[in-house]
């Protein structure tokens, strides 16, 4: 391979690498002095030897926030910070995905269990813990359920199943029982992730997956009908925080990992919020729809930021967005 890369471009290994990583320095340099940058409030203090991260912000009623802080050198808990103090709640076991969502006093998450006799069987089950009581419980067996959201009284929970055969679909669950209350249909097989509650729970919001294309999808539970909320999309799209009837979730429309807002209706407005140098994700909405919490990257790990909602808009422009796919965008116009 050496030999090779200097017989057709002269340059060694060594200094190849060194050229590639000064052009792409200097490329996203020069994208960065024209990118309008919005500014951030650090909510974290970066560790100076161990990369660290917090992910899945949620604030609760005493203006606190939980999260998942995960490590290096240590295993995934479930943390709560106030005045920038941290205290630990519980532990969080290994799971297929790093995910948190909390609806009153009641906070879900998935982990992964090993068959008791078969080993390579996994399954994924739904752990809740409730804020007031501390209390921490197995909800599901021998599952395969990701992504769960509790109502807001705390007596169903809507979630994603994929079964041995790679169907996938949303299930509303009984919260104490786990019995299926209702299967949403999913006739395309669309790959489902991040369902939420929306509309006072008439309704449900999840990012869809179909011909490797993202978009995000209404279920409504009483008519029974599917309405697509945004044009279908090779961008990337991570997972949903809904507000207010407002939907807010990372993106990267930019080129970079950022927050944008869309409207729950039939326009397909989207509106950009956030726009940091690195990436942010896992968005978290005040409850007076004035400040947006999130997990934003830096070179020491996932640390969370706050940012004033106004600002942001008033910064980057009120106008929707027009969606440039990848493939037409000129940062990732790669010569072959």
């Amino acid at each position: 391979f050496s030999g090779a890369l200097k017989k057709e471009t002269g340059l060694s290994t060594r200094d190849f690498y060194k050229a590639s990583y000064k052009e792409l320095k200097d490329k996203w340099t020069n994208e960065l002095e024209s990118t309008t940058l919005t500014e951030t409030k650090e909510l974290t203090q970066k560790s100076k030897n161990v990369v660290t991260n917090y992910t899945y912000p949620r604030t609760l009623s005493d203006s606190s926030i939980i999260c998942i802080k995960d490590s290096y050198d240590d295993i995934s808990k479930l943390v709560q910070i106030k005045n920038g103090t941290e205290k630990e709640l519980t532990v969080i076991g290994a799971s297929t995905e790093s995910y948190l969502e909390i609806n009153g006093d009641n906070v879900s998450w998935t982990e992964l269990r090993n068959d008791g006799r078969r080993q390579e069987k996994i399954y994924s089950v739904i752990v809740t813990y409730n804020i007031k009581t501390l209390k921490k419980r197995t909800i599901t067996k021998e599952s395969k359920y990701f992504s769960p959201m509790f109502s807001h009284n705390g007596q169903k929970i809507v979630t994603v199943c994929a079964n041995k055969n790679l169907e996938n679909n949303i299930k509303i669950l009984d919260a104490k029982t786990a019995e299926v209350l209702k299967t949403i249909p999913n006739p395309k097989n669309d790959f489902i992730s991040y369902p939420k509650w929306i509309e006072n729970e008439n309704a449900i919001v999840y990012i869809a997956k179909r011909n490797s294309k993202l978009s995000i999808l209404k279920y409504d539970l009483n008519s029974n009908t599917t309405l697509e909320l945004m044009p279908w999309t090779s961008h990337s799209i991570g997972a949903l925080k809904v507000i207010n009837n407002e939907i807010y979730f990372p993106a990267s429309f930019s080129g970079i990992n950022n927050i944008y807002c869309l409207k729950n209706d039939e326009s397909k407005q989207i509106k950009m919020i956030t726009s940091v140098k690195i990436g942010a994700d896992t968005p978290e909405v005040s409850a007076d729809n004035k400040v947006l919490y999130m997990s934003e990257q830096t070179d020491m790990g996932r640390q969370l930021t706050q940012i004033d909602i106004a600002k942001g808009i008033s910064e980057l422009g009120s106008n929707p967005i027009m969606i440039i796919e990848p493939i037409n965008m000129k940062r990732f116009d790669i010569k072959t």
